[in-house]
């Protein structure tokens, strides 16, 4: 939140600050603050698509996926995710190939499909690997860990923590911690 307040200060123009609200919007939703980050979202995501910028769109549109889908709005956060695996697949854009299945994956878990959920976090995976987005990867790895359970399910959340671990990240790797004693029953 703090280096989004500081690129918003620092920004030269309007045209500018769109990024850094995104990502201010989007720590907000994370942090639970969804009545301040949604509208900013609900706001920036049609501009980005007016503007026919797919690589904005799609970044913006995958962080309101994940808000909608944090707000309880799932089939809101379904159809914009999809949209962007769409969208990410045929332009190649694998970061956001892999997150828009993992968001799938997240939102196929929490509907009751895990065997949907496992496929999109399967594929996740096989795209964040392969082109080093290791916070997407790490992410997934946690993600199919908490629904295998028992001795894979720990090896994936063991793998997620290492990344986080590495990568210095502040939140995730306290969450993994906090779950690695359930995850093998």
């Amino acid at each position: 939140m703090e280096y989004a307040q500081l690129a918003l200060r620092e920004a030269p123009t309007v045209y500018f600050e769109g990024i850094p609200q995104l990502f201010l919007a989007s720590c907000l939703c994370s942090t639970g603050q969804l009545d301040q980050g949604l509208p900013v979202l609900e706001a920036i995501v049609p501009i980005a698509e007016a503007w026919e910028h797919r690589m904005i769109w799609m970044f913006s549109a995958s962080v309101l996926a994940e808000a909608y889908g944090s707000s309880g709005r799932v089939d809101d956060a379904r159809e914009l995710a999809e949209r962007v695996l769409s969208w990410a697949e045929r332009g190649g854009a694998d970061y956001l190939t892999a997150r828009a299945h993992r968001m799938l994956g997240v939102l196929e878990a929490a509907s009751g499909r895990p065997a949907v959920a496992i496929a999109h976090l399967d594929r996740a995976i096989e795209v964040a690997g392969r082109t080093g987005s290791e916070n997407e990867l790490a992410l997934a790895f946690g993600e199919r860990g908490r629904l295998l359970r028992g001795v894979e399910g720990r090896s994936d959340l063991e793998r997620a923590l290492a990344i986080f671990t590495r990568l210095g990240t502040r939140v995730e790797p306290e969450r993994i911690r906090a779950e690695l004693p359930a995850a093998a029953t």
